[in-house]
Formats: C-alpha cells, sequence, structure tokens
C-alpha cells in the first residue's frame, strides 16, 4: 500500500516521510507486516531482495504505479513537488477503478459531492449538478432540469435543445466518427442553430476545459463523444 496518498495524520505509523525544502517524498510499505509485528525486521529483509523504483508525481497516474509496484513486490519511493498536491481533487463518478482501489484499501479518503462551477469575466454563468446527491431523471432530462444559470436568458438555453439530435445519433461507431469527425465543434454549434452567447459563455469554455481547445480546433465527433458520455452516465 502507498501509506501516504492520503491522510498523513491517521496514516502517521506507516509512513516513512521526508521533507526537501516544499518537496515531499514518501515511502511504500506493506501495512500487513506492520499489522503481524516484526515490521522492521522484516521490512530490512524485503528490502534487501526488492528492486527499488522512484515515481515522480503523486497524481492518480503516480499513486496507481505505486500501488500496482508494490503489489509486484518492489521498494517504491513517490516524489511530489508539493505536500498540498498529494492525491487528486477530483474524478468522475464512474471510473469504477477508483472505487474499487478505494474498498481494496479499505480506507475512505473523499468528500462530499459538491457542484462544479463556471465563471466568465462578469461573474458565475452556470452551477452544474452532480447527480449522485439527486434524484435522477431520464437522460438528458436531469442535465436540463438541474444546472442552474446564472445569467444566460431562457432563449439562449433552448438553443441548445436541437443537438441532442446529434447527441442521438452519435453512437460512438466507426460510420459516426467519420460522419462527424470532418467539420470542427464550432461549425457543428453553427449547424445546429446555437445563439452566439450560449457558445461563448457556456459551450466553449467547457470544450477549453474537456477537450484542451477551443471550438474551432475541435472534432464534432470528439465532441459528441464527450457529451453521451457526460449525459449517458449523468455526472
Amino acid at each position: 500500500m502507498l501509506a501516504c496518498s492520503w491522510s498523513v495524520t491517521s496514516l502517521a505509523p506507516y509512513l516513512s516521510n521526508k521533507r526537501y525544502g516544499t518537496g515531499f517524498s514518501c515511502k511504500a510499505i506493506d501495512l500487513q507486516s506492520h499489522a503481524n509485528g516484526d515490521q522492521d525486521n522484516q521490512i530490512k529483509k524485503k528490502k534487501k531482495k526488492k528492486k527499488k523504483v522512484v515515481i515522480v508525481g503523486s497524481g492518480w497516474a503516480g499513486l496507481g504505479a505505486a500501488h500496482h509496484l508494490c503489489n509486484q513486490g518492489f521498494d517504491v519511493t513517490v516524489l511530489e513537488g508539493s505536500p498540498e498536491d498529494v492525491g487528486i481533487r477530483g474524478y468522475w463518478y464512474p471510473h469504477r477503478n477508483i472505487f474499487n482501489l478505494v474498498d481494496e484499501l479499505g480506507i475512505k479518503p473523499f468528500t462530499n459531492w459538491i457542484k462544479s462551477a463556471q465563471y466568465s469575466g462578469e461573474g458565475l454563468e452556470v452551477e452544474f449538478p452532480i447527480f449522485q446527491d439527486l434524484p435522477q431523471l431520464p437522460t438528458p432530462l436531469g442535465t436540463l432540469y438541474y444546472s442552474q444559470f446564472a445569467r444566460l436568458p431562457l432563449f439562449d438555453r433552448l438553443t441548445s435543445l436541437p443537438l441532442l439530435a446529434a447527441v442521438v445519433d452519435f453512437d460512438n461507431t466507426d460510420t459516426a466518427w467519420r460522419k462527424y469527425d470532418s467539420i470542427t465543434a464550432r461549425e457543428l454549434f453553427k449547424q445546429f442553430g446555437f445563439s452566439e452567447r450560449l457558445y461563448r459563455d457556456v459551450f466553449g469554455p467547457l470544450l477549453q476545459v474537456g477537450l484542451f481547445a477551443p471550438a474551432e480546433q475541435c472534432s464534432a465527433a470528439a465532441t459528441l463523444g464527450v457529451l453521451v458520455y457526460v449525459l449517458s452516465h449523468q455526472v
């Protein structure tokens, strides 16, 4: 187990931590040997046999790699540039591998669900729900009903409805990808009648966050793929 991946205070007896300036490092050790007693002797014996691995970064990739390598018998050290950045602050609810790992380790590191908010230069634009805290409605009624727009007029919101036809049509097959991959997300929005304000204040910024590129550079197929995923999982 990577002992330092969650609560340093509660897991203090299992940690071997060192701080260098603002950095943070920790040793991944086997908690079972601690529970059985003779921890020091067992760890010393294992150290003689184990190959050592250093992992840089304590995000999900780093912690997941550390956990896997520990299970394979490696002596793992995780390095992180900032103590405040150990772990991750958010993830998709359908990522069952995270929940399976948490159940396997027998820990409860998560806070309650919080709403996602989007801001523009003029202030709060919209709050998106976390559906696990709300009664689920048939897709996409939950998204339409629970999302709270602070300033966007109803008319602009309604211009998003025709896009649902493309969402339904996009079944994530090779045929669907070829059909929509030839145009950009911006062209898709124009084709289905998005208002300029809806694009500028909501969907444009969302694509920058979700696909790391402006709509003029994003494939319409990739955009629809994200929308289908979000709507179908209600996350």
